[in-house]
């Protein structure tokens, strides 16, 4: 991350950060406590090692990282994924087309299984058919591997049809609210008018 990154996320974060500082009265500014949950993320250390480097206790790093995960979220969804518009999945069909030539196609669809320790007393819900404990993101990406939308957080047990009727974007498809746009004609065809479509793997 660059510093004129990391200077724009504490400018959009500081207030937040600050007033969850203050509450904690744990005395820890916001550009560290956005270096601490940075520094988790990237290099997948657990909380005890990340103390240790910033010297600070784990279960405080443990809190750091789950509150400023939470305001991260809270303050850049809007702007960085908000809800796609009708000429969104229209421009996004376009990007297809011109990079694939898969006509009238507005996104790629797929799920990951995320490796974690199973959480105690959950039993199997964790557990995968590849013999992990994990949750689940699904998540559609335009035509430049850029989300559109995400959901993560489903059991690692479920099945991806399961995993998918359950999600936000699962049931926006299914009840019609995805501002999909209207069938049209495919490129160098007849006047069939045929659906957009989701390609998925």
């Amino acid at each position: 991350m660059s510093i004129k990154t990391f200077d724009e996320l504490v400018t959009i974060l500081k207030n937040d950060l600050t007033r969850r500082g203050n509450r904690n009265g744990d005395g820890i500014n916001p550009e560290e406590r956005i270096t601490v949950t940075l520094r988790y993320l990237a290099t997948g250390k657990n909380f005890k090692d990340i103390g240790f480097d910033f010297m600070i206790g784990n279960t405080t790093v443990n809190r750091i990282v789950r509150e400023t995960c939470r305001i991260i979220w809270q303050k850049l969804y809007p702007n960085e994924m908000p809800m796609p518009t009708t000429s969104a999945w229209i421009q996004n069909a376009q990007d297809f087309y011109a990079n694939s030539q898969f006509p009238n196609c507005i996104g790629a669809i797929d799920g990951k299984h995320i490796r974690i320790m199973n959480p105690r007393n959950c039993g199997s819900l964790f557990y995968n058919y590849k013999k992990y404990s994990s949750i689940v993101l699904l998540a559609v990406a335009d035509a430049n591997y850029c989300f559109t939308t995400i959901d993560v957080g489903a059991y690692g047990r479920e099945g991806d049809s399961q995993i998918f009727k359950i999600s936000n974007f699962g049931k926006r498809l299914l009840n019609g609210t995805l501002n999909i746009p209207d069938d049209k004609v495919l490129p160098n065809s007849n006047d069939e008018q045929l659906p957009f479509v989701f390609v998925g793997r």
